[in-house]
């Protein structure tokens, strides 16, 4: 397809939004797994031809933006308190991970 042709095609769909579910994965060890869905919305604000490229330019939302950082920071905490559970075994009962700024420690 022409260039041309395809920046036309492109420009058909500025302002449309487009919903995306991305999944994040992290494996914990070979039988486990964690991870959290990150539901997004992006729709194309502008495209424009740069030689014999195309830039198109998007706009993104995050949505539910309070439950995405809620979903992440007990993954995230799960996935630190495994690391250090298997390093020191024993301790995965005991072991209550709090997650702070750095620059607060």
């Amino acid at each position: 397809m022409h260039i041309d042709d395809t920046i036309k095609l492109l420009k058909k769909d500025i302002g449309k939004p487009t919903v995306l579910g991305l999944w994040a994965f992290h494996g914990l060890d070979r039988n486990e797994c964690t991870g959290f869905v990150v539901k997004t919305s992006y729709a194309i604000t502008k495209v424009v031809r740069q030689k014999e490229k195309i830039q198109v330019y998007i706009g993104v939302e995050l949505l539910d933006w309070e439950i995405f950082q809620q979903e992440a920071s007990r993954t995230f905490i799960e996935i630190v308190k495994k690391q250090i559970s298997d390093r020191l075994p024993g301790t995965d009962d005991i072991l209550d991970i709090v997650m702070i700024d750095s620059q607060e420690a």
